[in-house]
């Protein structure tokens, strides 16, 4: 049996990078993510607007990006630059990767 582990850290800082857990007031932020066609090419392109705020409001932002999952976001400005999930895996658990198509434009 696969069990997971998450991420312990609340933030991590760099110089101008601050990676943080989610929270509720990042909704527009996660909306905006996984509605880009650019960010979402290679996931299985961008979800649909209304679909995508409505998972976000009634799960809330924290809880859907729990464990894990940090945001990157500008030290200044607090800026949503992007996400990014750390998760351990056993190495009994069989893991599928995915391997971006070469850059056609």
């Amino acid at each position: 049996m696969c069990v997971a582990t998450t991420l312990s850290a609340n933030c991590i800082e760099t110089e101008r990078l601050r990676q943080r857990k989610a929270r509720n007031g990042d909704a527009d932020g996660i909306v905006e993510i996984q509605i880009d066609e650019r960010v979402r090419r290679y996931l299985g392109g961008p979800r649909p607007v209304q679909e995508t705020r409505a998972l976000v409001e009634s799960v809330a932002a924290a809880q859907l990006l729990s464990g894990g999952r940090l945001h990157h976001r500008d030290k200044e400005s607090d800026e949503m630059l992007g996400m990014i999930a750390l998760e351990w895996r056993d190495p009994s658990c069989r893991v599928t990767r995915r391997t971006a198509a070469p850059n056609s434009s």
